[in-house]
């Protein structure tokens, strides 16, 4: 982990698993940050106005912040804020697809 010097996310997808006949249409917005000790917490992912037509994949927007320096840290947490629009009765089970950018410099 010395040897990066940049990691940043580039997409996030989110893919319901079950119930079976559900959907993300209860969501409104939905924002994933990070924090770890010392550093300030950030927004890395975000999606605001769902339609209720979502289906079963939540495609994110990123926030393309660089990600290093909580990397780095002994631990860091990920934090999850949903606004819902409707209620729900059931577990809802998700799957996250996530792509990162990583530089790194080659030891000699």
């Amino acid at each position: 982990k010395d040897l990066v010097e940049q990691i940043k996310l580039t997409s996030l997808e989110l893919f319901l698993k079950s119930p079976s006949d559900g959907s993300f249409s209860f969501l409104d917005e939905v924002e994933l940050f990070i924090n770890a000790d010392g550093l300030d917490e950030k927004r890395i992912a975000f999606k605001f106005n769902i339609p209720d037509n979502i289906g079963k994949n939540l495609v994110m927007d990123v926030s393309e912040e660089d990600l290093q320096a909580y990397v780095k840290k002994e631990a860091f947490k990920i934090r999850l804020r949903v606004e819902t629009d409707e209620l729900i009765s059931r577990d809802h089970i998700l799957d996250c697809k996530s792509t990162f950018f990583i530089d790194a410099k080659l030891k000699k």
